[in-house]
């Protein structure tokens, strides 16, 4: 007589492939201190089980990258994941707790995104020069253009002010001085342009959306100059993913924009991608020298120079879990 089985046997592989399951699925379903200390015990077990099985002699390839995959994922959400933690306080309480082996580096997430942002403020400044200097040749442009309207002085002067308080944070601050300044100068899509990002920041979609359609709106459509805005406006913000992403449309658009490929550069250095941002200073200046303009062609081989001279002092590194 046959007897049925109730319960299938789980094997270790199983097992191992139910874990990373969770925690890809936990990964994305991060709402509290709960859910993110539930997710750690997740990738605990994996960390603990998957070298056990390779010990054996288990072919974990599949496995393996997915792990591996699952790990990179967490450290660009990381923001994401201390939040859940409601903070980095709650996180250290439950570090101390557990006290887990120096291995579990999730367990330090919050140190590793302290140790990023000071890198890349410490980017930041060195890439501060070519978006000073854009603003910096708009504002030469502006003074010729309009030496005596008082409402473009004013609001160049809010501009200012918002671009200071977003340098540091203020982003309420910020705010406040660029409606201001849209308020005296409504028809100038730049100050639109950064505003929808101070309010993307803030987490007032619509209104970031609203204030991007009538920059859209103002440039006739010309969708490659409001994307460089854009772009110079994530930088300012410090995001330079968002800035990457709209600099690279913008440069696809228009690919004779020596401004746009400058922008693509002190991106591409904020992030770490140091001979690709160092091509597109070079292209920067190739395309400014083309077009005669010696002020864009000085500001782009200062900055290829600078970038050149920190690659010989410090050469680039990729962060690894």
């Amino acid at each position: 007589m046959a007897i049925a089985l109730t319960e299938e046997q789980i094997t270790p592989a199983d097992a191992l492939r139910q874990l990373l399951a969770r925690g890809e699925d936990g990964l994305i379903q991060l709402t509290d201190a709960a859910s993110a200390a539930a997710f750690f015990d997740v990738l605990d077990q994996i960390a603990a089980l998957l070298p056990q099985m390779e010990a054996a002699g288990a072919d974990l390839r599949a496995e393996s990258a997915r792990w591996q995959g699952l790990q990179e994922r967490l450290l660009t959400r990381g923001d994401r994941v201390l939040a859940a933690w409601q903070g980095a306080g709650a996180l250290v309480a439950a570090r101390q707790a557990r006290n887990p082996a120096p291995e579990l580096w999730w367990w330090w997430i919050d140190q590793w995104l302290a140790e990023r942002r000071r890198a890349r403020r410490r980017r930041t400044g060195g890439i501060l020069l070519a978006v000073v200097a854009v603003v910096a040749l708009a504002a030469f442009a502006i003074s010729r253009l309009f030496p005596g309207d008082p409402a473009m002085r004013a609001a160049y002067r809010l501009r200012l002010q918002a671009e200071s308080a977003l340098s540091t944070g203020g982003l309420a601050h910020s705010a406040e001085a660029l409606q201001q300044a849209i308020q005296t100068t409504p028809d100038d899509p730049d100050l639109l342009i950064l505003y929808g990002v101070v309010a993307q920041e803030l987490g007032d979609a619509a209104a970031a959306e609203q204030a991007w359609q009538q920059a859209r709106e103002l440039l006739g459509g010309a969708e490659a100059s409001f994307l460089t805005d854009r772009g110079l406006a994530y930088l300012q913000a410090q995001r330079p993913e968002a800035a990457l992403a709209d600099l690279e449309e913008a440069v696809r658009l228009d690919p004779t924009s020596a401004r746009a490929h400058l922008l693509v550069g002190s991106a591409l250095e904020t992030v770490g991608r140091v001979p690709e941002a160092l091509a597109a200073f070079e292209q920067a200046a190739t395309l400014a020298e083309a077009a005669g303009n010696a002020e864009l062609v000085a500001v782009a081989r200062v900055q290829a120079a600078n970038l050149m001279q920190r690659m010989q002092v410090s050469p680039p590194t990729t962060p690894q879990p």
